[in-house]
């Protein structure tokens, strides 16, 4: 059995290829490896992605939704909706070219980058901003050779008003926050999804608080 591995040093731009040979028999097993001429094609491609790296790493990376062309209003609405995330991932892919090109690049061949364990793709992170003001992370997710896509980093989204967004509906038990009107509907939409009970008195600025049941979540707001 014959193969061949590429190693890349990330500092400083190293790309060399080694070439595994493992032989077989009945009680006996020997394998060695031996340095060989890296590809043009594949040099080439390393080489756009070591200075898509660098680019990305000289440089802040946030993406602020406009209100006026949101495909969501706000990260309450990504839990159990595959869809709303697609609808983030076209929505970084128009409007941030720099971290677009790494994406593209680890969805092309060196997808296979990820295949090696190290997950690479997951450092390419930047910072999506929602019109309700609400944030979090996403990273570039490899889905196999060739495809790949902007997937949220599930603990890092917080509300305007600082609270986590759980993806998970059990992680709201024994939870409270406040929470302000621009979001309140989201975050009851989120809830009832989840299969909480929600009861809402009042309008503006709310406390929230979810039972450690799992059935019950309460918003009280400031004026009836």
């Amino acid at each position: 059995m014959q193969c061949d591995v590429h190693i890349a040093n990330f500092d400083t731009h190293e790309l060399r290829r080694y070439t595994v040979v493992k032989y077989e028999e009945p009680g006996f097993t020997q394998q060695w490896a031996y340095q060989t001429d890296v590809e043009p094609e594949v040099a080439a491609e390393f080489g756009l992605l070591f200075q898509a790296v660098s680019d990305f790493e000289s440089a802040m990376h946030s993406v602020v939704i406009d209100s006026g062309d949101a495909p969501v209003d706000s990260a309450y609405q990504l839990p159990y909706s595959v869809q709303n995330q697609l609808a983030v991932h076209h929505y970084i892919e128009a409007n941030h070219p720099v971290v677009n090109a790494i994406y593209s690049i680890l969805g092309g061949a060196l997808s296979t980058v990820d295949a090696t364990g190290t997950s690479f793709a997951k450092v390419i992170t930047i910072r999506v901003v929602f019109p309700d003001g609400s944030e979090g992370l996403f990273y570039v997710k490899v889905l196999g050779l060739g495809s790949s896509h902007w997937a949220p980093v599930e603990e890092s989204f917080l509300d305007a008003d600082g609270d986590q967004i759980f993806f998970d509906s059990s992680d709201y038990k024994g939870q409270q926050g406040i929470i302000g009107p621009d979001s309140a509907a989201f975050l009851i939409d989120l809830l009832t999804a989840g299969g909480w009970s929600v009861g809402v008195s009042g309008v503006g600025d709310c406390s929230w608080s979810c039972d450690n049941s799992g059935d019950d979540c309460v918003l009280s707001c400031e004026t009836l």
